[in-house]
């Protein structure tokens, strides 16, 4: 292994950086417009976005129609989508976190999550837990927070008020490690799932929905944690994609993330503003998020364009 050295590069200017670009072969017909988009978007961040416009990384070189524009529009396609993808998310976090609350509150009571018993976590990994739990309860300032730890006497307060100062992360490890499968089972159902299919995906969603919440490109990218296919219901099954090459892009937590949004609120109108979006950039090829030859076809995705 070759010895490291030291990083000696100086900063470059913004002017500087544009002339990089046109030297690297980009076709930038407006520098101080290019100039102001760089002074917003870092370098570093907006190269992800001209990487399959790339024909060598040593020495850099573009392919020769290669434009400024061009890789803006990777660029903006992928933020539009992200917050589109929050969009779903955020409805998707809610509803479980709802339904973590109520179907152990239901059937165990309102301290459910002090009993250690109902959780396969070890002796320290439930310590931690709820070490955890204690200290997002004295740094919230939520009302009804501040109410429940004043007025009782348990050391949280009840499933259906905790649940709501937790991350998503923790809703999630909460689920996954509840002890009996018929638990999660009962969870799962009420969005059609079995329960390793859901915990897959809710594992596979809070790594999107970080990236999405950072920022970080998500349109062409492999995930590296697919989810678990379904085999039901056969709608979402027969729309999920099996290609090893592709199974990991962002195509099959779409598939999850529209099948939940259908159970959530059926009248919803996320898929006709994912299929504007699409419409909007017509340069994105959805081959380049994992997207099947005739997906629109396919039973999850019928009539996505026709409004």
């Amino acid at each position: 292994m070759d010895e490291k050295k030291c990083y000696g590069k100086p900063a470059t200017t913004f002017k500087r950086q544009v002339e990089i670009l046109s030297e690297r072969g980009m076709i930038i017909d407006d520098p101080e417009r290019a100039m102001r988009y760089l002074a917003h978007i870092n370098y570093y961040h907006l190269e992800a976005y001209w990487l399959p416009f790339e024909i060598s990384r040593d020495p850099h070189q573009f392919h020769e129609s290669t434009t400024f524009d061009s890789v803006l529009n990777n660029y903006l396609f992928d933020r539009e989508l992200r917050i589109l993808l929050l969009d779903a998310i955020e409805r998707i976090e809610i509803s479980i976190r709802t339904q973590w609350a109520y179907t152990l509150g239901i059937k165990y009571g309102a301290h459910a999550h002090l009993d250690k018993a109902l959780f396969s976590f070890d002796d320290d990994s439930y310590f931690e837990a709820i070490v955890e739990l204690k200290a997002s309860c004295l740094k919230s300032d939520e009302k009804y927070i501040e109410h429940f730890s004043n007025k009782y006497s348990e050391n949280l307060p009840p499933l259906w008020a905790v649940c709501e100062i937790m991350s998503f992360g923790k809703i999630s490890k909460w689920i996954k490690n509840l002890k009996d499968p018929s638990d999660r089972n009962m969870i799962s159902r009420i969005y059609g799932l079995d329960e390793v299919v859901f915990c897959s995906f809710l594992h596979a969603l809070n790594i999107l929905r970080n990236r999405c919440a950072h920022h970080c490109r998500v349109w062409n990218r492999s995930l590296k944690f697919g989810i678990k296919l379904p085999k039901n219901p056969k709608i979402l099954s027969d729309s999920v994609y099996t290609n090893n090459k592709t199974k990991n892009k962002l195509y099959n937590q779409l598939c999850m993330l529209l099948h939940m949004m259908n159970i959530i609120n059926p009248s919803h109108s996320w898929k006709t503003r994912l299929g504007q979006l699409l419409k909007k950039y017509p340069d994105i090829h959805p081959n380049s998020m994992g997207f099947p030859d005739d997906w629109e076809n396919l039973p999850l995705w019928q009539g996505i364009f026709d409004k």
